[in-house]
């Protein structure tokens, strides 16, 4: 459980940015990481298959 924290709202003057960093870094990072976390899900069992 967490509790509520700071609300941050994204500056929208820095909208450019903030897409290029989610479709060039995050994006690319999330698909290579992928397979490391199939990895660490079969070694520990978790999560579980659905």
């Amino acid at each position: 459980m967490t509790r509520p924290g700071r609300v941050f709202q994204p500056i929208a003057a820095n909208r450019k940015v903030y897409d290029q960093l989610y479709r060039r870094v995050y994006l690319r990072m999330y698909q290579r990481l992928q397979p490391m976390y199939a990895d660490i899900a079969d070694i520990t069992g978790y999560p579980e298959a659905t």
